[in-house]
Formats: structure tokens, C-alpha cells, sequence
């Protein structure tokens, strides 16, 4: 298997060829005029207002702005190298970003805040700009850090009278350990069923685990059963929760048991498990 290394300088030598192959074919003049300072500068000053007014604590952008950030026919790609190596990549166009953007400002309790690092390079040729930089972000649940790392992004970006917007995007996450933190459980309660919405951190992102519970009880056994098939003993006397013969772990009340089983099935994520 191609290590870590090997995988990032791929992924990176493919960003700069990228972004030079595209400069090559939509720049119209016979030869470049001297890149200016002023555009770069320009240039970096909307990217550093797009990461502060959206994707920072304080941002204060609206979707309709947001929008205007980018050219209609955006093409993007998230590329994750996981710890273990393996690539994933997701196509992004403009409808997904929206889409994204739009999820993460109306998540109250949740937030996803960017901040920008460091430009490893930043060019202008003619009306093409193109910069590739790094981003630190930090994912919060509660105001408790849930997860966190580093992206490197490639923007390739078309000047327009007054601003740029951004034609394409690649943004590179290599996954440098398992974050595990705080998971935060939503739990709804109807008789002896039960059903959760567990946040739970996913690399440069998080994601919402459901699940359902029933409590199941006899004179002489006590279980919780899984989504409709997975039975969990929950011992009356000591209050050990087992699933065969493994100890998941001990609760004194249905609350905690769920806790505890979800921790259980979440093991690399979640460092523990709170309900709001």
C-alpha cells in the first residue's frame, strides 16, 4: 500500500499541475503580463474576508452573499486521506456548497470555525488567480471542541471589476489521528422505546448517528435491544451491561445505559457521551 507521504505529495504535485493546466487554457493573451502586487494582495484580502466573515467565530455573511463568492458553474473537490492511509474524494459543485454552508449556519449548537494559517503560494496571471494555503479548523458541539486539524486548500479564482470569485477549489484533509472527544446524545423518550441523535466528530467534519432502543424487562431479566435485532443484558443486581459475554459496561439508570451502549458502538470517536 502507498504510505501517507507518498499520498500527500501525489495530491499536492496533482493541485499545482492543476492549477497550472488551467491557467494555460484560460488565459487568451499570447504571454502573461507581470503578475502584480496589488492583485495579489487583492487577492489574498478576499480569501481572508471569506474565512473571517463565514467561517469564523464571528462571522456575519449570509447565504446570499456567500453565494456571490463563487463563479455559477463552481467545481470542487474534498479529498480525506484517512489514518490509515486510504483517499476519499467528494465532487462539490455550487449546490452542495450552499448546501453545506447553509446546514452549518443554522446549527445552533453545533459549529464548524475556520482559521486561515499560512499561503504556501499566491499567483495572479491576468484575470486568473490562483493560491493555494492552509486552514486550521476546529468543530465544536456545546462549546466543547468535538474535533480538529488542518486543510490545505487550492482556490483557482477569475477577477471580476471590483472582487474575485472562486471557479475552482481543491482541499485536502490528511487525517493525522483519531480525534476522540465529547459526543452529545439528543434522547426522546416514548414508554419503553427510545430513540437517539448522537453528534459524533468525522474527520474534518461531524456527523448525526441514529439509533433506537426499546427496554425489555422480566421478573428475571432485564435487556435493551438495538435497532430492532442487537440485545444488550442489563443485570438487575449489579447493573452490568453485557452483549455475549463481553462487558460493555455499567449503568444505574436508562439513561446512562444508552450512554454507555453508544459510547460502546462509537468507541473510536467518543471519548464519552453526554445528553443535552
Amino acid at each position: 500500500m502507498i504510505n501517507i507521504v507518498d499520498q500527500i505529495q501525489f495530491i499536492m504535485k496533482y493541485l499545482f499541475r492543476l492549477a497550472f493546466a488551467i491557467i494555460l487554457s484560460t488565459t487568451v493573451t499570447a504571454s502573461f503580463a507581470q503578475e502584480s502586487s496589488d492583485d495579489i494582495a487583492s487577492l489574498k484580502g478576499f480569501i481572508n474576508s471569506m474565512y473571517s466573515d463565514y467561517f469564523s467565530a464571528n462571522k456575519t455573511g449570509t447565504l446570499e452573499e456567500y453565494t456571490e463568492l463563487f463563479d455559477p458553474r463552481f467545481k470542487g473537490n474534498d479529498v480525506e486521506v484517512d489514518i490509515q492511509g486510504e483517499v476519499s474524494i467528494l465532487q462539490q459543485d455550487l449546490a452542495s456548497m450552499l448546501k453545506t454552508y447553509k446546514r452549518l449556519s443554522s446549527d445552533k449548537t453545533a459549529q464548524v470555525k475556520y482559521n486561515l494559517n499560512q499561503y504556501r503560494s499566491a499567483y495572479v496571471k491576468g484575470a486568473t488567480g490562483v493560491a493555494v494555503f492552509d486552514v486550521d479548523f476546529e468543530i465544536t458541539k456545546n462549546d466543547e471542541v468535538i474535533s480538529k486539524g488542518q486543510q490545505t486548500i487550492s482556490f483557482i479564482l477569475k477577477k471580476t471589476r471590483d472582487s474575485w470569485k472562486v471557479t475552482y477549489m481543491d482541499r485536502v484533509y490528511v487525517q493525522s489521528e483519531v480525534y476522540q472527544g465529547n459526543c452529545f446524545c439528543e434522547l426522546f423518550t416514548q414508554g419503553d422505546q427510545f430513540a437517539t441523535f448522537l453528534t459524533v466528530p468525522d474527520g474534518d467534519e461531524y456527523i448525526t448517528v441514529n439509533d433506537r432502543f426499546e427496554l425489555l424487562e422480566s421478573p428475571q431479566r432485564r435487556a435493551i435491544r438495538r435497532n430492532g435485532d442487537e440485545m444488550y443484558d442489563w443485570n438487575k443486581s449489579n447493573g452490568d451491561i453485557t452483549l455475549g459475554s463481553e462487558k460493555v459496561g455499567n449503568a444505574r439508570n436508562t439513561t446512562t445505559a444508552i450512554n454507555t451502549i453508544l459510547k460502546y458502538n462509537n468507541a473510536d470517536r467518543c471519548q464519552r457521551v453526554r445528553t443535552k
